[in-house]
């Protein structure tokens, strides 16, 4: 008898101790990871689904996820008994138990639109976005390649449906000029106020460079058409330089910039038959060879096996190959570039109320 009661016992304080636990600082980091690759998957996916859309004439549109909001219950009860037979000798005892875990995630969605959206999304970036962007380590020459329609008046290329044209001579030898100064550590940048709200940024040629550096300043002179010794370079708004502005910069929006990436988009031959979008622009480059995508995104009819990232549309998978590095960091440029897009009003965010228990 006494053996029978201690197991009951056993038992029950088992069953209320595991019961009575607190899952919640134990799934911190694994929902915390989990919800933040969740994210970071679902935001390529966007950009990238985005950017198949406009080849195909599809209007963009684009989600945000404005909360996420996870709710963990455990409950459990015991009971446990014991009967006399009233027929035969002996006692009957008897045990029962429950326990239940409900894990209850609240996921917000809203739609970014409105007109503040939309001019933001039209409205050229900011240079000195841009800038900040290249003083945080990130490549000028891509980034320069991705959001310049245009420095001191030489176009670069531009493969959307409307304006098709290839790069002025000297653009990309501006860009490798300046790629290989910030390899070398042979510029810094300066922010100058102008006594007003706008704000010039001064690229300055490092003291002391070594002489390969000051041999790429002069060239920088000669394809920018500014004197010979110039080593201060006051960038800012504009399409043709002057004595105040020595590298004017036109730049893209963001929709520009996707509109770009799409036309580079390989799409199934197929399709272009069909005429359900338009050719591939083909631009060279001023050696004769062909000018490479910004973004080398392939179609197959099956599923890619390990992309970098894939959307299906229309019955075709549109991918980036993981093996495809160049491909995948231009790609991550363009997912921080259109964060920085104001995303309108927050007072249209919804109001969220948890219940407590």
């Amino acid at each position: 008898m006494k053996t029978i009661v201690s197991r009951l016992l056993l038992l029950s304080s088992l069953l209320l101790f595991f019961s009575c636990r607190s899952v919640g600082p134990k799934s911190v980091v694994r929902d915390r990871n989990a919800y933040l690759n969740a994210v970071s998957d679902s935001w390529k996916n966007q950009l990238l689904l985005n950017i198949v859309r406009m080849r195909y004439a599809d209007a963009p549109v684009f989600m945000d996820v404005a909360s996420i909001i996870n709710q963990y219950e455990v409950s459990g009860s015991v009971s446990a008994g014991i009967a006399l037979e009233q027929k035969g000798v002996g006692w009957n005892p008897s045990v029962s138990g429950m326990a239940t875990f409900t894990d209850r995630p609240t996921i917000t969605y809203s739609p970014l639109s409105g007109r503040q959206f939309a001019m933001n999304l039209m409205n050229p970036v900011s240079p000195s976005t841009i800038i900040s962007l290249v003083y945080s380590g990130y490549p000028i020459d891509i980034l320069f390649r991705l959001t310049m329609n245009s420095i001191n008046g030489m176009k670069n290329s531009f493969g959307g449906y409307v304006r098709q044209h290839a790069a002025s001579p000297g653009f990309f030898e501006i860009l490798e000029t300046l790629r290989s100064l910030q390899n070398e550590n042979g510029m810094d940048f300066v922010l100058e106020k102008t006594g007003t709200s706008d704000e010039r940024i001064l690229i300055e040629v490092v003291e002391n460079s070594d002489s390969m550096v000051k041999a790429k300043v002069r060239r920088l002179n000669e394809v920018l058409d500014l004197p010979p010794g110039n080593t201060r370079f006051r960038i800012g708004k504009g399409i043709h330089h002057s004595d105040s502005l020595q590298i004017a910069l036109s730049t893209r929006s963001i929709l520009e910039l996707l509109s770009e990436i799409s036309s580079t988009i390989d799409v199934p031959g197929e399709q272009l038959d069909a005429k359900v979008t338009y050719k591939t622009p083909y631009f060279k480059m001023e050696d004769g060879s062909p000018e490479k995508p910004f973004i080398k995104i392939q179609s197959s009819k099956t599923p890619p096996a390990d992309p970098f990232i894939s959307v299906l549309y229309h019955g075709y998978w549109f991918y980036i190959a993981m093996d495809d590095f160049t491909s995948k960091q231009t790609f991550s440029h363009i997912l921080l570039l259109s964060s920085l897009i104001e995303v309108g009003d927050p007072k249209s965010t919804p109001i969220i109320t948890i219940p407590t228990r």
